[in-house]
């Protein structure tokens, strides 16, 4: 179902050189001096409604989300609602997606407790239709159709990490309560969770590898690293915490680590990286601890900038994907409430 011009663009809010330098770890690369970054928030408004979770953004600007609980994919100014989005008036109906590729397939789940999906030019496409129980995700799709999404064997029991393509779709063999997060052009896959031990302690750790061979990263000075997300190149994208406690974010590439850290000069109470893209920028969220307010971190492999000032209190859902274009769409639910308003994000400028 197509609607032309469904969506507005409320004005737009430019935000300017809120930044600052990235600061490499002990034993990380050094890297450059802050930059200059612009990031142009506008907000999203879909066939009228404000109420707009958008999850996932292409290199084509195509966004894809849900809309008062109905999922949509936005084509430029066209609105498609998704096929099962047929609940007028009701919350949270469904589906909802959380993925879509470069070449334009979408893949999410039905319904809140439902059923695994791809769908291509409006079409369900066979053999991708998996029960996930409430809470299952679908993380990853990549461009030659392999999928990775969470599973729950029914209510209370833990959550089990897939990987494949149709009619091979099976469990990760890691260790319970693994996510697998990413999976490249490769099918390479990343993910967090697994167990690594770090003097003598057993931490969980990001992974990545294939066909079941799977390599645990750990920056020096680690107790645990969480994240694992790969893009094209095998870069892997993470966050860490040290022995005093502190977070760092952190990309691995061919056996080395560039460790990076958050713009402020005061502790930083959470890092979590949330997208790498196949240009080396990491997005993610990071909490001001002075503050107390979360904030969308930017780094391109040399510089960290920020935007954003969402408050944390409560339970507040603070999400963010991006794209290949420096492009990006941050969704918030305020404490949880059920009510979401999000953004397309451009970056413009030498720090993107």
């Amino acid at each position: 179902m197509a609607c032309t011009v469904a969506t507005s663009v409320l004005p737009r809010v430019a935000l300017a050189l809120t930044l600052g330098a990235a600061l490499a770890a002990p034993g990380a690369p050094a890297v450059a001096a802050s930059q200059s970054a612009v990031f142009t928030l506008s907000p999203l408004v879909i066939n009228g409604s404000s109420n707009v979770s958008a999850t996932a953004i292409n290199d084509k600007g195509t966004i894809v989300g849900t809309v008062d609980g109905n999922g949509f994919a936005l084509y430029g100014s066209t609105v498609k609602m998704l096929p099962g989005s047929k609940c007028a008036n009701t919350i949270n109906c469904g589906p909802f997606p959380s993925v879509v590729t470069k070449n334009g397939d979408i893949a999410g789940i039905t319904y809140a407790v439902g059923f695994t999906f791809v769908l291509r030019d409006g079409k369900f496409l066979p053999g991708y239709k998996y029960g996930v129980d409430d809470g299952g995700w679908v993380y990853s799709l990549n461009n030659r159709g392999e999928i990775v999404f969470t599973q729950q064997d029914g209510i209370g029991a833990p959550f089990v990490p897939y990987i494949g393509t149709p009619p091979n779709i099976a469990a990760l063999e890691l260790t319970t309560l693994s996510t697998v997060r990413s999976v490249n052009d490769g099918n390479v896959a990343a993910g967090d969770g697994n167990i690594c031990e770090v003097r003598g302690a057993r931490h969980t750790c990001v992974y990545f590898g294939k066909n079941g061979k799977y390599v645990n990263l750990l920056p020096r000075g680690a107790i645990g690293t969480s994240g694992g997300y790969i893009n094209d190149a095998n870069q892997v994208a993470g966050t860490y915490a040290d022995a005093s406690g502190q977070q760092h974010g952190f990309v691995y590439h061919a056996g080395k680590y560039t460790s990076f850290d958050m713009p402020t000069t005061s502790l930083v109470g959470s890092i979590s990286v949330s997208a790498l893209s196949n240009t080396g920028r990491v997005v993610g969220v990071y909490t001001d601890a002075a503050t107390n307010m979360l904030h969308v971190f930017w780094f391109n492999g040399t510089t960290v900038s920020y935007f954003g000032n969402y408050s944390s209190d409560g339970f507040p859902i603070l999400a963010v994907a991006l794209n290949d274009v420096n492009q990006a769409v941050v969704a918030f639910n305020a404490a949880s409430a059920g009510v979401y308003t999000s953004s397309l994000v451009s970056c413009a400028g030498t720090a993107c």
